[in-house]
């Protein structure tokens, strides 16, 4: 097939494209008229199921379905309900305030007091140390330049 494209020309060749688009949107029109969508895709097989397998789902969802009912039905074979929470006597509440309204007076008193610290600043001699660093990186980049060019 490769063959017969080879022996055409340009021309012929992007003739060829135009009809074939032509031809793909008059069938685009043709299904639009009729309402149906043209798949190029081949259908997949459909599956088949034992007739067993049927069974086993069926049996499995009726099971599924009667649960449901005797939950709705109020049965006695429906699950038993969580036991209650227990409730904290207020004494016991009162204790646990207490205690929580403490460790916080504690952390803002300690807040109350910032630690001085000391700003840490940098000698003439560092900074000084730190320029000539960056001033000769720049020289060997624009040396770097230099020498491409």
């Amino acid at each position: 097939m490769s063959s017969i494209f080879s022996n055409l020309s340009p021309k012929s060749l992007r003739r060829a494209a135009d009809i074939q688009e032509k031809i793909l949107d008059l069938k685009g029109e043709l299904s639009s008229i009729w309402g149906a969508t043209e798949s190029t895709e081949t259908p997949r097989p459909r599956r088949k199921m034992s007739a067993a397998g049927r069974r086993r789902i069926a049996a499995g969802q009726r099971a599924r379905w009667a649960q449901v009912k005797a939950r709705d039905s109020g049965s006695s074979e429906a699950p038993e309900a969580p036991a209650r929470r227990r409730k904290m006597s207020p004494s016991a509440r009162a204790r646990i305030a207490a205690a929580q309204r403490a460790r916080w007076a504690k952390i803002h008193a300690e807040a109350g007091k910032p630690e001085k610290t000391a700003k840490r600043r940098m000698s003439a001699a560092g900074r000084k140390r730190i320029a000539a660093a960056a001033r000769a990186r720049w020289a060997a980049v624009r040396a770097a330049k230099v020498s491409q060019s």
